[in-house]
């Protein structure tokens, strides 16, 4: 709930702005009843929210609470300050790049697969996921042929203009 000097405030402000219109809008209506609902409607709405709703009401009637509290709800977002960019040190960067560099020297492209599949070859215990996916890594797959294997697609497969006898596919329907 909204604190209710709060909404005694807006209220004020309502009466100052609008006079005998927001008066007779609640003639027939317990007032503190009124207050209940305007703290129940806009409660949770920021103090910035309420002021951009207070500084954005209609000039020709007073709104509902629904209302305004859709004026409140299109208040902009708070601007924050950005933080500045933090700096990379140029010698750590260099060391670390040299230590990654080093790291790579003589390591196979899919060693962590052949390691796996040695393990395993040792006896050692080897989850159903390493076991899937050392096996899935190397499936095609040698020392010669880390891309895998080239088989060629069938001729008869291929659209014709791609044959070998292409231009006599063409040739046939001209």
């Amino acid at each position: 709930m909204l604190e209710s000097r709060w909404v005694d405030a807006i209220h004020a402000r309502m009466l100052v702005r609008y006079g005998a219109k927001w008066i007779s809008l609640f003639q027939s209506v317990d007032m503190d009843l009124v207050k209940a609902d305007w703290a129940s409607e806009l409660s949770g709405l920021s103090g910035a929210a309420i002021k951009h709703g207070l500084e954005n009401l209609p000039p020709e009637f007073p709104p509902t609470v629904a209302q305004f509290k859709a004026a409140c709800l299109r208040a902009p977002e708070p601007a924050f300050k950005r933080l500045d960019a933090p700096k990379a040190d140029p010698v750590r960067v260099a060391a670390e790049l040299k230590r990654m560099a080093e790291m790579q020297r003589g390591v196979k492209p899919l060693q962590w697969a052949y390691t796996l599949q040695e393990r395993e070859r040792q006896g050692q215990h080897l989850s159903a996921a390493q076991r899937a996916s050392w096996r899935l890594a190397l499936q095609g797959h040698s020392d010669a042929s880390i891309g895998g294997t080239f088989a060629p697609v069938p001729a008869d497969t291929l659209p014709p203009g791609m044959r070998d006898d292409a231009n006599t596919v063409v040739e046939e329907f001209a």
